[in-house]
């Protein structure tokens, strides 16, 4: 099977990240990738690293950037014949709608309302793909009609293991990683962490990634809790490290369309303390491998983050449980496989075949 996969990010993030996990999944099942993209992205330098035989194809500049999508799009599609165009990010299925011969499939990993013209687009694809069942729910909700959609959870890569470890300050030490958003719920976690430090004065709070609610949170922090309660790391590149040397991760989010590095963390045998919203329930077992608190609730919050600093069994079991809660639910060849057989399905219902 021939699949092109179109991603027109720069630079690299969450998405990108899990665009190039399926295609090394997919890879791991015979598919043959080729990627259209802009030149000069991140996706593309590490796909080539990743996968030197996929095949990668340059949109050209243009200032009709859906215009020039859609042709470039169709005329790869006359010359070569994929069996399956995929569509990475809402941009880039607009692109698709000049394309009859082969199947379309366009992937949702974020919770956000579908716009009108976004709606539209996946009405005209033959398959949609969620990352969560809650994703899923939503684009029911909103009156999507036409193609199926199948939930496929993202993946995490469980055979690269992290690089190192970061000797993180704090008794113990919480982490939160990814970027900083107000749709994190970063104001409910300060909050909770002062609580937290009436009965556990030695837990620190660090926090990695950068985002447009830095300064605001810096200045929260700095009236809620001591210099030396939370750190602000920044944007990291080795985030599997401070993992490594995290007592617990912690995701309070407000919404999410799945939470990746939720499932990185139980990988790393890391628990993880998250909030109910969006697909995040969707990521851990609670009681199992992480605990599950009300999304907005800062004493419940505070109160899981307690229950973790002091009751050193708890911790010791939810890590135990998280590296094989992981390889069976989110493992590269069940991403792999799952797509490829719904590509399949949606092949075989192909006019003509």
């Amino acid at each position: 099977m021939k699949v092109l996969h179109l991603n027109l990010q720069i630079t690299w993030g969450g998405g990108e990240n899990q665009s190039l996990l399926l295609m090394r999944a997919l890879a791991g099942h015979g598919v043959r990738n080729h990627l259209l993209c802009r030149p000069g992205g991140v996706l593309e330098r590490r796909l080539r690293e990743a996968l030197p035989d996929a095949v990668v194809h340059h949109l050209p500049a243009s200032l009709w950037l859906l215009l020039t999508l859609r042709r470039h799009t169709a005329r790869l599609q006359a010359e070569l014949g994929f069996d399956v165009i995929h569509s990475h990010t809402g941009r880039e299925m607009r692109g698709l709608g000049a394309v009859t011969d082969a199947v379309t499939v366009a992937h949702r990993r974020v919770p956000d309302p579908v716009s009108r013209a976004a709606l539209r687009g996946y009405s005209g694809v033959q398959g949609v793909i969620a990352v969560s069942a809650e994703i899923a729910r939503r684009l029911a909700g909103q009156g999507l009609k036409g193609p199926e959609v199948r939930v496929i959870h993202s993946a995490v890569d469980t055979e690269e293991a992290a690089s190192g470890r970061e000797d993180l300050p704090g008794q113990p030490a919480f982490l939160y990683l990814g970027r900083l958003l107000r749709h994190k719920g970063l104001d409910d976690l300060l909050r909770a962490h002062a609580q937290l430090l009436t009965r556990v004065p030695g837990a620190v709070l660090h926090l990695v990634g950068e985002g447009p609610d830095e300064q605001r949170l810096k200045s929260l922090a700095g009236k809620l809790l001591p210099a030396s309660a939370v750190v602000f790391h920044g944007f990291r590149t080795n985030p599997r490290d401070f993992i490594a040397g995290a007592h617990a991760l912690i995701l309070a989010s407000r919404d999410e369309g799945l939470g990746t590095v939720v499932l990185q963390a139980q990988f790393q045998a890391c628990p993880a303390v998250v909030s109910d919203a969006g697909g995040l329930p969707e990521t851990i077992r609670d009681g199992v491998t992480g605990l599950l608190v009300p999304a907005g609730d800062v004493p419940a919050l505070a109160a899981a983050l307690e229950r973790l600093a002091l009751e050193p069994g708890l911790r010791e079991r939810l890590a135990a449980a998280g590296p094989e809660h992981i390889r069976q639910h989110f493992s590269l060849a069940a991403l792999g496989q799952q797509t490829l057989d719904f590509y399949r399905e949606l092949h075989a219902r192909l006019p003509g075949r």
